[in-house]
Order: C-alpha cells, then structure tokens, then sequence
C-alpha cells in the first residue's frame, strides 16, 4: 500500500466517526426535541388546571362576597327591626354620683346601642346652663355602655335642673337629643 491508500483509509475512518458522531446527535436531538415537547405539553395542561383554578377561586369568592353582603344586610334589618321593637328605653341615663363642693357629679350613660360621636351636654334653659361644670376637652366619641361625667351645682331655691344631651350616631346620620330632668 503506498502512502495515497493510507491517507485515504485514515480520512475514511475519520469520516466514519464523523458520521457516527453527527448520528448519535440527531439521536439526542431529537429525544431532547421529544422531552422539549414534551414538557411543553405538560406546562400547557398544567397552566390551564391553574387557571380553571383560579377561576373556581374567583368565582367562590365573589359568591362569599356575594354572602356576606347578604348577611350583613340581614343583620342591619334585624338591627333595625330590634330597635323598632324594643320597649321605649331612654338613649341616655343619668345617675347622681357623689357630692362634690357646692354641687353633685353626675353621669350621662350612652344607651343608644351604637357610638355616639360629637356627643355634647347643656341645658335649654338658661338658668340651668350656668350651674352646669363640663368636662375640658369635648367627646369626639363614647361607644355603646360608656359615660361622660359632669358637675351640677347647687341652688337653694331651685335644686333640680333640666339636662340635654346631643350627639350624633356613629354611622353619621342627623344630630338626635335627648332632655331629662334632674334633682
């Protein structure tokens, strides 16, 4: 053999694994193809589960949105239809607490069943207005079974007095008042 034939069989070897080579990569490229679509189709079905999901999640909550708002309706007329029912009580009870100098410490307990805000106390009567001591600082608010302390003073001739009280619910509807006599 002379040095042609043997230049010519090792570039047919080299060719050889060149083909075998380019060979075992279209194999592997066309598995990795396969496992590309593969996963493909599996983040598509899984994407769709996902969003069927999370329109089920949508859904379910709009309708417990839905409940809740049916129940808190319900509630606001059965708060109503309590209020309506309930034997006539007094929004505010007034309580004589202690004596005190040359007058008395009363409360004013806010009944009403919800906060009262810009909750103020005076008298109609001007007379009354004067001997009447409040607190410094006005009451912004005073939930439900709270109370707001005050002076009463004395007058010999005229030892009782006439007391109004004036807020405003919470859920901000019109000023209310209510007056009572006091002794």
């Amino acid at each position: 053999m002379d040095a042609s034939n043997w230049i010519n069989l090792a570039l047919l070897v080299v060719a050889v694994v060149a083909a075998l080579f380019a060979a075992f990569q279209v194999v592997e490229a066309r598995k990795a193809r396969a496992d590309a679509q593969e996963a493909r189709d599996q983040a598509e079905s899984h994407e769709r589960a996902a969003l069927a999901a999370a329109t089920r999640s949508a859904d379910s909550a709009e309708d417990s949105a839905g409940s809740h708002r049916r129940i808190a309706a319900a509630t606001e007329d059965q708060v109503r239809l309590v209020k309506a029912l309930a034997p006539d009580r007094k929004p505010w009870t007034l309580s004589r607490i202690r004596r005190d100098g040359d007058g008395w410490v009363w409360t004013a307990t806010n009944n009403t069943l919800e906060n009262a805000t810009d909750v103020s106390i005076g008298s109609p009567r001007f007379l009354h207005q004067r001997r009447l001591v409040l607190p410094p600082l006005p009451v912004r608010s005073l939930p439900h079974g709270k109370s707001i302390e005050f002076r009463y003073l004395d007058e010999p001739y005229n030892p009782g007095g006439f007391i109004r009280i004036t807020w405003t619910p919470a859920d901000g509807d019109e000023q209310r008042s209510y007056s009572q006599g006091i002794r």
